[in-house]
């Protein structure tokens, strides 16, 4: 498995943790509606190359697992990242009381001059009164 999804795989399972043992609380909004917009506004920032906005808009979790120079990587990794991006999807979930929200987008990138479609999958996690970034998985 590459680097990328081990890393996931650890920020998932950390996120998990947090929210099992610190009892985060939710929001009772419809799915997607202020996760989505953190969700895009993030990958705007990645895209635009705004990479501290794009840091601070994710949570401690994601933070703890993925450094910046990591976050940096990634986008260097994944061309999609720097190409716009469609929503296309929207999964609630609620895990032990915290409300999260997977977003999908499709997302097209550059490489070796030839388009490259890819799906960008961005967690979303209602935290201290507001959303912020959990995860951020590309396919």
């Amino acid at each position: 498995m590459d680097t990328l999804g081990h890393l996931l795989r650890r920020t998932a399972l950390a996120a998990f943790l947090a929210l099992t043992l610190s009892g985060c609380g939710g929001s009772g909004s419809d799915v997607g509606d202020d996760g989505r917009e953190a969700a895009a506004r993030f990958l705007e920032d990645l895209r635009a190359d705004r990479l501290d906005p794009a840091w601070q808009a994710t949570n401690p979790e994601f933070k703890s697992l993925m450094g910046l120079e990591s976050l940096r990587d990634c986008v260097r990794t994944h061309p999609a990242l720097k190409g716009p991006a469609e929503h296309v999807e929207a999964r609630d979930t609620d895990r032990l009381g915290g409300s999260m929200v997977e977003h999908v987008f499709r997302a097209e990138g550059l490489v070796r001059g030839k388009p490259v479609r890819s799906t960008v999958k961005v967690l979303v996690a209602y935290v201290e009164g507001k959303w912020g970034v959990e995860q951020i998985g590309v396919e």
